[in-house]
């Protein structure tokens, strides 16, 4: 059976901040001073490091294109010492990969059984602090049953097959998740889309919508994407070139406006 590369990487950049987070370890010079005096830690960050540098070689180009600020030479290249000439390694150097390249490198993959329960709760808690306020007990309700549904749904292991498919993808930096968006209809329609409010306008919105765009470009026909808006996410979709295609309208307490994207 062939592995999901973009799970893998994931998996070891989770263990690999799990090991950092075990140690209290935030920036390059703490990281050091641990490396330097601790060879257990040492070992551990390298194997981590020396992995995740041979995943991102088998990497689709694509994904490299969309991390353009990831030094893959630097990544691969750090594998490869690791693995041949532990005896020249450069700690330094460790450490910008881990702190420069890895901490930025963003990762989409869809959302499993195993993180729905994290992609969720990311969902709630930016909806209840940002969107919330703007609907009334009846729309606050009709989401939440939303939310459960998809939560039940992937918790089963269903497939979405009707309508050209129902999926919900998730971004992953530093190993958890940050960003949250879901699609149907051939990914022509964006049902909702969320960033932790830590990476708000940091371009995780951005890196997701071009995610899903790709998507509907791989199909053959000219994008196209559609999205009923929060009253306070439209901003965010007009920064991404959609446009307004009517006014404000709520439909079972929830209140959107309706907007497209179409490719120029």
């Amino acid at each position: 059976m062939k592995h999901d590369i973009t799970a893998v990487l994931i998996k070891h950049i989770q263990e690999l901040y799990q090991i950092l987070d075990k140690y209290n370890i935030s920036d390059k010079l703490n990281f050091i001073s641990e490396a330097e005096t601790d060879m257990i830690f040492q070992k551990a960050i390298l194997m981590s490091v020396g992995y995740i540098g041979e995943l991102s070689k088998k990497l689709d180009d694509d994904i490299k294109k969309a991390n353009p600020n990831v030094n893959w030479r630097r990544l691969s290249t750090s594998r490869n010492i690791i693995f041949h000439d532990y005896d020249i390694v450069d700690m330094e150097i460790i450490s910008s990969v881990i702190f420069r390249d890895i901490s930025s490198l963003r990762l989409m993959k869809e959302v499993d059984s195993k993180d729905i329960k994290q992609a969720i709760d990311l969902v709630i808690n930016v909806f209840t602090e940002f969107v919330a306020p703007d609907y009334s007990d009846q729309g606050k309700n009709a989401f939440e049953n939303y939310l459960k549904n998809k939560y039940e749904e992937i918790s089963c292991g269903s497939i979405f097959e009707n309508s050209g498919g129902r999926y919900i993808f998730a971004c992953y930096q530093e190993g958890k998740i940050v960003g949250v968006i879901a699609t149907k209809n051939h990914h022509s329609r964006i049902s909702l889309m969320f960033v932790d409010k830590q990476y708000h306008k940091s371009g995780v919105s951005k890196h997701m919508f071009n995610f899903v765009l790709e998507k509907v470009k791989q199909i053959g026909v000219i994008p196209q994407i559609t999205v009923s808006s929060s009253p306070y996410a439209v901003k965010v979709y007009e920064h991404l070139g959609f446009m307004k295609t009517g006014d404000q309208q709520e439909t079972d307490g929830i209140i959107f406006i309706p907007m497209i994207y179409t490719e120029k």
